[in-house]
């Protein structure tokens, strides 16, 4: 055993024992004496990627693939660095080229599942969320994810199932109780409903149990629940008014921008500074989901605003010549949601959609995005109507009455 060898192996026991601060500190010292090897590449990424430098990952995953074309371990982590930076498309490749190298790979399915699931591919996502349960059927997070893409308002037992299923796999995935105990207060089923969410309860998860209260609290006869992200906005599309301005607020790597596109001939309209979050937000770092400044493709009926909404949001304002009938929210931010509201929300009429993409369902939602509506409709008196709910995808759809 060389030298070289006897520090990566070091390294190797370091990451092993989840010590990966000093691991990465002992990788870099390698790869600064020139040494070069598959594994050191692997470690290096996985390391920064658990740092959320996605792109610092990046770099060392596509080292790796150079090195060992036929190895389906590095485009499967170039994937997993894409899909958390919130590129899909370029994930789908990768993950893609992975299982071209290594089919029984249950993980890659898994994760394409996921990645069609979120550009608004749903049915190709249940396939391949079915050949990693094929593969490996004990994955019960596979089984939850699928639970979110079978989910539909009016025949929730597809997803039901699927969720009874995850819970046998692991009693403990508490986000599947809170899910199933949801459904069941759906379909009526009260006792049943209350036993999951005791569960919930046990496990400390209040910010499920407040969004679930909220929605009891304000839901109509009219108001619908959702699994799958694309079906909220298609829907949400569908309720608002013909004619009128289109309009994505947070486009990043432009995922939901293009499956609204795709849905009407009506321009849409896409802000966002392509520089990541402004601000920290959660575990999130300040710069998280940038492009680099590069655009993302889009079809024709798409017009970007590049910039930070505070430089482009005036203007269009000033341009504005017909209502804003439907607003995507993806802002994140509390912040940048009220530069939203405050600037454009008198362009919105009666009638218009807004569809909120971070709304409720998580640790501090009553601090972000609802916190910035509330306040905007307590400060204008605008009365509201809730369309529709997401817990799985934490949007929620409201309509202005007035």
């Amino acid at each position: 055993m060389t030298a070289a060898d006897a520090i990566l192996e070091n390294a190797n026991r370091l990451f092993q024992k989840r010590n990966y601060d000093e691991a990465r500190k002992v990788l870099h010292g390698l790869e600064r004496s020139g040494f070069e090897s598959l594994e050191m590449r692997l470690m290096l990424g996985f390391c920064e990627r658990l740092r959320r430098r996605p792109f610092d990952a990046l770099r060392h995953f596509e080292l790796a693939a150079k090195a060992a074309p036929s190895d389906y371990r590095p485009p499967f982590q170039i994937a997993c660095a894409w899909d958390e930076l919130g590129d899909h498309a370029q994930a789908e490749l990768w993950y893609r080229q992975s299982l071209s190298l290594e089919s029984h790979n249950h993980r890659a399915h898994s994760n394409l599942g996921n990645a069609l699931q979120d550009m608004g591919r749903k049915e190709e996502a249940v396939e391949s969320y079915q050949r990693a349960l094929e593969q490996s059927p004990s994955l019960s997070v596979t089984c939850y994810n699928l639970a979110t893409a079978l989910f539909e308002h009016d025949d929730p037992g597809p997803a039901v199932e699927a969720l009874e299923k995850a819970l046998s796999l692991d009693p403990d995935l508490v986000r599947a109780q809170f899910d199933l105990g949801t459904l069941y207060w759906l379909q009526g089923e009260s006792l049943r409903a209350e036993k999951c969410l005791e569960k919930v309860r046990a496990a400390g998860l209040d910010h499920l149990i407040s969004s679930l209260d909220y929605v009891k609290a304000n839901a109509t006869s009219e108001t619908r629940l959702f699994g799958d992200a694309f079906d909220v906005l298609r829907y949400a599309l569908d309720q608002s008014p013909d004619g009128g301005v289109v309009a994505e607020f947070g486009v990043s790597f432009g995922n939901s921008i293009r499956f609204i596109a795709s849905l009407t001939d009506r321009r849409v309209y896409g802000f966002d500074s392509f520089e990541g979050l402004p601000e920290a937000w959660h575990h999130e770092p300040e710069g998280m989901y940038t492009t680099r400044g590069k655009l993302p493709e889009a079809p024709g009926n798409v017009e970007f605003r590049a910039g930070w909404f505070k430089d482009t949001l005036p203007s269009f304002a000033m341009q504005l010549a017909e209502p804003l009938v439907f607003a995507n929210v993806d802002c994140d931010l509390y912040s940048s949601t009220c530069e939203v509201l405050e600037t454009l929300g008198h362009l919105i009429p009666a009638g218009g959609v807004i569809c909120f993409d971070e709304y409720l369902g998580y640790e501090t939602w009553q601090q972000d995005e609802y916190r910035a509506f509330q306040e905007y409709v307590a400060r204008t008196g605008r009365s509201y109507r809730y369309l529709g709910f997401s817990f799985m995808s934490k949007q929620a759809v409201v309509v202005l009455d007035s």
